[in-house]
């Protein structure tokens, strides 16, 4: 989905489908999950920074710089030294729960002096309170935005009101934080004006301008709830619940009436063919027919003959639509019209004074493809007409007609180069053009101009006023062969000498942007960039100069002789002491010029043990067995995407062979077995800490101990099995499996339970398997496999939960060490096993990855069992769609025992592992690589282990 869609269904992802997705990654290579932003960390939370209070009529403004994963409570009073514990005996105090910045409180007394403090809130209770911030509201004034929205806003509505003003409600202002503040657009002035909140802070919602006069606004935000806007006193009223909660679904007003509601997520995530009918004078929902296809961010337009044109949104399974329907309310009927020029989701469609319907923006399912793009619908023949382009791209804007049928308003939204935007455009229905609403938004640029050398970096800062949007995209005017920035203003020159231009563009209003000169002279450049290298070992670095006809240059170690040696000629030899150390070789011509190369000394490669994404996107390794073979590793160390490097952090406090570790609710790594006791590691401060003592001594025979949904960890083993709680941080004994077993696969299953399968018991091969319960804690039978093997550690095959909630065992030991190709699916609605396609290499030790496509990757393993493993490079995909394997692109290594991790961005990272050599000595490797699933190719990775 793009831009993974909205705070809403990130919130859904970590809380329903995370520890699935967990535990299929864990069953399938030893690693974690990921998620959104920890609302548990374990951290005290600060107190909101840069609160202020600005006075309107009868009103105060309180903004705050919002956090990530927190919401806000505001406590208020007319006498000073306002705190959360004294403002009820201060004369006026009362408190605010569960509000978002910015807060817009009605209803005070003009020349009475307010003051507000606010606090940050989180599942580890509330922060300090910020400083305390006062508004003193003055009669006549007010609070207003010329040319753009007061909030940047996406998903939110825009409805036109009687007296011909425009009221925008909710939506997300691009922090993943739904908004309860509203404002009011005057088209006789073009300004913006906050008037207050809702009852419920929401985005996705519907607002529709009722008989009556008054707005209906209703779900959003995984809500049911519905509440009533009267423009004739200005304030918002609760009046009950939908049937069903819905979002990003459509509330259309009929002639008769009565309110269309239609399609959109329930509270299950799942996209609905539903629709209902509302009627406001009774408040009795009646359902009507369904929607052809379920749709999501589709848009509903009343046509001039009273039917409802339905066009475009997404389908259940996020593909885009270009379809359209006619709902006609005389029938009670949709029926299928045909497809627009474009397949569009969260787009808008707005009703001329002509009867046409004008359609704009949206997404087409392309990656970072939102449009500019708008068309015609014709109901007099039927027919989709491309016309012109709004001036900038927008996903999850508002688009309405106002009242003197001249110009259509559109507002806000986003595309992939913005959180969110505040700005405005309008339509011209008679000249059929799109043009931007000068707003109050400017930039500036800091520094305006530098002089670097090619190659050399600088960070540059941006300012945006006239808006709560104050984020910008940075971009180089002459492209690619100006250089590159980073979304954080971060320059990087180019090798070409040259002059340069640095444009910092709001994301409120992309029309205003600031721009800054760069001069680049002399560069050097150092190849490679990075590398691994083992104790002693040696390797050649080259450098080149641009920008001189003197391209010599002088190599060094920055740490001096500690970091190493380098000859004259560029050829680097590692010290005997591990860490990170810098290569640098600077111009002869320009003492300022230099590049620098980082090399990371390391000793061991790693075999059995573990990989686990983390929170922050990043990876931990840790343990293991490292060189000479058979050493048993305390140390961990971190593989970052962003940079396609490794670093160290901080040592385990026990050296572990074969360990689980289990990505916890609250970010940190529970690491458990493979050594006495059980430690955590905290991503935040990068260290291993220990935890609760087990009952037994724990050598785990599976790969993964599955985090169960109630955020308890399961250690399913011999002779017992024990619970982990990490809100005490102590184990528990729970029941014990049916059948002693070791070398078993252990997966957590969509109904939360944990199927236990295979592995053998006194040296005899196993096909049974059982399930644990966490609602009663007892361990009950289940069908057997159809095939007896072992399905962990060595010469294991692999388990992987599939989207579909069955499970693939593929591959592993059958008999005599000998490894199987077959592959069977494990169905938990049936309880049974049942034969899938074969793999077209038989292997054991392999690794089994679930992707985004939602195919299997199965990379590397073992292929024979007569006194030693020849590893593989080969690599194949599971299509659960077809139930078939099919060759993939090789690994650049053969392995046997690595880790697989499904990274952030969907690419595979491969680490360790190992082979035997002709005398059957064992090497372990101490390098990486990545599966990139668009190409189905394996790649080195220049920083390895």
């Amino acid at each position: 989905m793009y831009k993974e869609k909205h705070a809403r269904k990130l919130s859904l992802f970590v809380s329903f489908f995370l520890p699935i997705i967990i535990a299929a990654l864990l069953t399938a290579c030893g690693a974690g999950g990921s998620g959104g932003g920890d609302t548990g960390s374990g951290t005290t939370l600060a107190a909101p920074k840069d609160v202020t209070a600005t006075p309107s009529d009868g009103q105060a403004i309180v903004n705050w710089t919002a956090v990530s994963g927190a919401t806000y409570n505001v406590y208020m009073a007319s006498q000073s030294g306002v705190t959360k514990g004294n403002y009820g005996s201060l004369t006026g105090g009362m408190k605010h729960t569960n509000v978002t910045t910015p807060f817009v409180h009605t209803g005070l007394a003009n020349g009475t002096t307010y003051y507000f403090v606010v606090t940050a809130v989180n599942n580890n209770g509330e922060s300090a309170e910020s400083n305390e911030v006062t508004a003193t509201p003055i009669a006549g004034t007010t609070s207003i935005h010329p040319g753009s929205m007061a909030t940047a806003r996406y998903g939110h509505t825009a409805t036109l009101l009687p007296d011909g003003k425009v009221l925008i409600t909710g939506g997300d202002n691009g922090d993943y934080t739904s908004l309860s503040s509203v404002e009011l657009y005057d088209p006789s002035t073009g300004a913006f004006t906050n008037i207050g909140n809702m009852t419920t802070a929401r985005d996705e919602h519907t607002a529709t301008l009722l008989s009556t006069g008054k707005v209906l606004i209703a779900g959003g935000n995984d809500d049911a709830s519905m509440e009533i806007y009267d423009p004739a006193t200005g304030t918002f009223t609760t009046i009950g619940k939908m049937p069903t909660v819905r979002y990003e679904h459509t509330a259309t007003l009929l002639p008769n009436g009565k309110v269309l509601i239609a399609g959109g997520y329930d509270d299950n995530f799942i996209v609905s063919t539903s629709a209902e009918l509302y009627d406001p004078a009774t408040d009795i929902f009646t359902p009507t027919s369904r929607m052809a296809p379920a749709r999501h961010g589709h848009t509903a337009t009343l046509l001039s003959n009273g039917k409802v044109l339905i066009t475009g949104g997404a389908d259940t399974n996020d593909n885009v639509l270009s379809s359209a329907e006619i709902y006609d309310p005389a029938a009670g009927t949709f029926t299928d019209i045909g497809k627009m020029t474009t397949a569009r989701e969260g787009h808008t469609a707005a009703r001329l004074s002509n009867g046409n319907v004008l359609i704009a923006g949206g997404w087409d399912g392309s990656k970072n493809n939102v449009l500019t793009s708008a068309e015609l619908y014709d109901p007099a023949t039927g027919t989709f007409t491309s016309i012109g382009n709004m001036t900038t791209a927008r996903y999850d804007h508002t688009a309405t007609l106002l009242s003197d049928g001249n110009e259509v308003l559109i507002l806000g939204g986003y595309n992939d180069k913005s959180d969110a935007f505040s700005s405005a455009e309008q339509y011209n229905p008679v000249a059929g053009t799109f043009s931007a609403i000068n707003s109050m938004v400017s930039v500036s640029i800091s520094p305006e101009s530098a002089s670097l050398l090619p190659g050399e970096g600088k960070t540059f800062s941006a300012t945006v006023t006239g808006s709560t949007n104050t984020k910008v995209s940075w971009s180089i005017l002459e492209g690619l062969s100006g250089g590159t920035i980073t979304s954080g203003g971060v320059y990087t020159a180019t090798s070409t000498p040259g002059t340069y231009h640095i444009v910092a563009t709001s994301q409120a209003d992309p029309n205003k942007n600031a721009t800054a000169t760069i001069k680049a002279s002399v560069s050097v450049s150092i190849s490679p960039v990075s590398a691994s290298l083992l104790i002693g070992e040696s390797k050649t670095f080259s450098a080149t100069v641009t920008g001189s006809t003197n391209t010599k240059v002088t190599w060094s170690v920055q740490e001096g002789a500690s970091g190493g040696t380098i000859t004259s000629g560029g050829v680097y030899t590692a010290p005997l002491t591990l860490g990170t150390y810098h290569v640098v070789a600077t111009s002869q011509v320009d003492p300022n010029a230099s590049a620098m190369a980082t090399v990371v000394v390391m000793s061991e490669g790693r075999v059995n043990h573990t990989a686990t994404l983390l929170l922050n996107g990043k990876v931990l390794i840790a343990g293991g067995q490292g060189n000479p073979p058979y050493y048993v590793l305390s140390s961990a160390e971190l593989y970052d995407p962003a940079t396609g490097t490794f670093s160290a952090t901080g040592s385990m406090t026990t050296a572990r062979s074969a360990p689980t570790a289990t990505l916890l609710s609250n970010g940190k790594v529970l690491i458990v077995g493979g050594g006495v006791g059980a430690e955590l590691y905290d991503p935040v401060t990068g260290i291993f800490s220990v935890t609760g003592s087990m009952a037994t001594v724990y050598y785990s025979d599976t790969d993964t101990a599955p985090l169960l949904p109630n955020g308890k960890v399961l250690f399913a083993g011999r002779p017992s099995s024990e619970l982990y709680d990490p809100a005490t941080g102590s184990f528990s004994s729970t029941g014990s499996m049916t059948t002693a077993r070791m070398s078993y696969a252990t997966t957590l299953l969509s109904n939360g339970k944990v199927l236990i399968a295979g592995g053998f018991d006194s040296d005899l091969l196993l096909s049974s398997a059982e399930l644990y319960d966490p609602a009663t804690g007892t361990f009950s039978s289940t069908g057997s496999m159809t095939t007896a093997r072992v399905c962990s550690r060595g010469y294991g095959g692999t388990a992987t939960l599939l989207p579909n909630g069955k499970v693939l065992i593929a591959g592993g030991e059958w008999k005599n060490y000998s490894p199987l190709p077959s592959a069977e699916l494990y169905d938990p609605a049936s309880g049974t096993f049942s034969v899938t396609g074969s793999m077209t290499t038989a292997r054991f030790e392999h690794t089994a990855t679930l992707l985004s496509n939602g195919k299997v990757l199965i990379a590397g393993g073992g292929r024979d069992g007569t006194g030693g493993t020849t590893a593989l490079s080969s690599a194949e995909l599971y299509d659960p769609a077809t139930g078939t394997f099919s060759t993939t692109g090789s690994m650049t290594t053969a392995r046997s025992g690595p880790t697989a991790t499904l990274l952030s961005n969907g690419k595979v990272l491969i680490v360790g592992g190992y082979t035997y050599d002709n005398n059957y000595g064992i090497i372990i490797f101490p390098t990486a690589e990545l599966y990139d699933p668009a190409t189905g190719t394996f790649t080195v990775i220049d920083s390895t282990l």
